[in-house]
Order: structure tokens, then sequence, then C-alpha cells
């Protein structure tokens, strides 16, 4: 999508930054990413999204004590608000989206959790300190 390209121009090299960018349309591998699965096939692959809070969590900590580039607050904003959204619409009735396999009851622990995550990276403070379930199994610390 070439709405992103120009924020991945002022982004380190990592592999941290390679997960973000595969998890956005348009780049290589982004049908075998968190994003791809929920928006191409309207599936939560559980080990996917861990590798994405993974390289966000990673992120977070390269940027904890300084500002970060807008383009990446812009593209963490757009992604929180797609998964959020689409969590939200998973519960609608009247909507038909639907996330294959999900109980409502499980997208309600989800959205909890990706709304830290991301609001965690986006404002500076340590994710890792919240205590979720499922414990993510990339991230070695006493929250996840």
């Amino acid at each position: 999508m070439a709405y992103y390209t120009e924020f991945y121009k002022d982004w380190p090299a990592g592999w941290d930054f390679d997960i973000l960018q595969r998890n956005s349309p348009g780049y290589e591998g982004f049908r075998e990413s968190f994003m791809g699965y929920l928006h191409e096939e309207e599936r939560w692959v559980e080990d996917a999204y861990f590798r994405l809070e993974s390289a966000l969590v990673s992120v977070g900590e390269r940027y904890r004590d300084e500002d970060m580039p807008r383009g990446l607050t812009v593209w963490l904003y757009d992604q929180q608000h797609y998964i959020f959204g689409s969590l939200c619409y998973h519960r609608m009735d009247s909507d038909g989206f639907e996330i294959d396999g999900m109980s409502a009851d499980e997208s309600y622990d989800w959205a909890e959790r990706v709304s830290y995550v991301f609001r965690a990276v986006i404002a500076g403070y340590d994710p890792r300190v919240a205590q979720f379930e499922p414990p993510n199994p990339l991230i070695s610390s006493k929250g996840f």
C-alpha cells in the first residue's frame, strides 16, 4: 500500500521492524502475517499475533527514552485501530464481520490486551508489566 511507504523511510533496520512491515498491506509476507490472516481470512492466529506483539515490545524499548518517528506512530495507531475495530465488529450481531473460532469473551480479552500493548508502545512505557493470558512465549518477563 503506497500510503505506508512514506512512513517506512525513517524506520531503522531490524527484525522487529521487518515484522511490522510484513504486517502492512502490499509488503512481501503480508498474507502470512497476523494482519494478513485477520484482514484476508478473518482468522485470529495467536502465534502470528505473538510475533507482532514481541516486535511491538522491542520497538517500544528502542523509543522508550526518545521520540518515535511520526510515521511509526501513525502506523501503530492505524494497526491498533484496525485490530480493535475487528474485535468490536466481531461482537456486533448486525455486522457481517466474524473472526473464525473466537468467542465474544475471548474478543473482549484480546481487545483489552491489544489496546494496552499498543498504547504502552506509543506512550513509552513497558507493556510487559501487565499480566495477560495466554502469556506470550516470545517475551520473557513476569508479565507476559
